[in-house]
């Protein structure tokens, strides 16, 4: 319900000031309004309607929802690909740190397996 009023909250903001608002794109000549980005996109630009913008794929290890203005990153202990909607959990035996795209059963470097988090191992370890 949150998702779509917002998505008529921006509709109605762009048509009232003909300019496209961050979390945000239109096609120039395509449409005479503005959407939301869709969820694993976000947009940080405001643009007039009679330009074209486009909405960027969230990086991997982040996650958007519909009408982002940024991307959130994931936790340790959870993982995601490019253009994500949401972060997934590690499967068992694995591991990750905070804004990852994979889980693995070793951490990198500099970091300590707790669970299924990758964390900076202590001062002088």
């Amino acid at each position: 319900m949150r998702t779509n009023l917002t998505s008529i909250l921006f509709i109605l903001l762009s048509k009232t000031l003909n300019t496209c608002v961050a979390g945000q794109f239109t096609n120039s000549g395509a449409s005479d309004a503005c959407a939301p980005c869709t969820a694993g996109t976000f947009s940080t630009a405001t643009s007039a309607l009679t330009s074209t913008t486009a909405c960027t794929n969230c990086a991997a290890g982040t996650f958007s929802a519909a009408g982002a203005t940024e991307c959130t990153t994931c936790a340790a202990g959870k993982k995601a690909a490019a253009a994500a909607t949401a972060c997934t959990d590690c499967d068992a035996n694995t591991a990750s740190k905070a804004g990852s795209e994979t889980c693995a059963t070793d951490c990198d470097a500099g970091y300590k397996k707790v669970g299924l988090t990758c964390l900076p191992c202590d001062a002088g370890t």
